[in-house]
């Protein structure tokens, strides 16, 4: 395995054990936080252009790399996007929180819109807001 792709400046890799797989994730800045999501094939490195931007707007930038993409773990069998969700859960705000965030501001990609949209529908009760970029939610139609 290659090393990881550096990090825009500011920006450093982490790992978490979450829902039986090992996240990657980039993490940078300080203030609410933006936890961008990647599309399919693709990885956090999707993000590497916006998220300085973001941290100069005052944001506190995620960028995990989702199961069995990038550095994450890929794990034994098949999952689905309810998976994915949770484990994005974990690493945010569950039981076994590591980054201990109540109610980040979330974004996600192309391909990977009903991961984001479970993720969604489950977790964000509390507060928080999402935003689809360029991806599809079986059931809804585009305004």
């Amino acid at each position: 395995m290659s090393p990881p792709a550096p990090p825009p400046e500011g920006f450093a890799h982490a790992h978490a054990d979450v829902n039986g797989v090992r996240l990657h994730y980039v993490i940078g800045g300080s203030g609410p936080a933006i936890v961008l999501l990647h599309g399919w094939p693709f990885s956090w490195i999707e993000w590497r252009a916006v998220m300085p931007l973001l941290v100069e707007q005052g944001f506190a930038v995620i960028a995990p790399d989702l199961r069995g993409s990038g550095d994450s773990s890929i794990p034994a069998g098949h999952w689905t996007k309810r998976d994915e969700a949770e484990d994005v859960h974990q690493l945010l705000e569950g039981s076994t929180a590591h980054l201990l965030i109540r109610t980040p501001r979330r974004t996600a990609t192309t391909r990977n819109g009903a991961a984001v949209e479970r993720f969604g529908r489950r977790y964000l009760s509390t507060g928080g807001s999402l935003k689809l970029i360029k991806g599809s939610v079986a059931g809804i139609r585009a305004a």
